[in-house]
């Protein structure tokens, strides 16, 4: 399962998922999360930065991000 269902939750009765962070919603229906990680990459950059590494299996070296997060 993706990274990304860490910040995403599934709406039990429809085909939407909802960001945790801002609670916007997005349409999934399906196995696709690459809207989500650009939602994500855009809007919470330090999340995705996080979770981008964990997916990658890359660990270590901090990466300053500008602080014009929601977060």
């Amino acid at each position: 399962m993706s990274e990304v269902w860490q910040v995403f939750t599934k709406d039990a009765h429809t085909i939407k998922v909802i960001c945790q962070i801002c609670f916007k919603q997005y349409v999934n229906s399906g196995s696709n999360t690459t809207n989500l990680w650009n939602h994500l990459k855009f809007k919470h950059k330090k999340k995705f930065i996080e979770l981008d590494r964990l997916r990658r299996g890359v660990s270590g070296l901090d990466v300053e991000v500008a602080d014009n997060d929601d977060e």
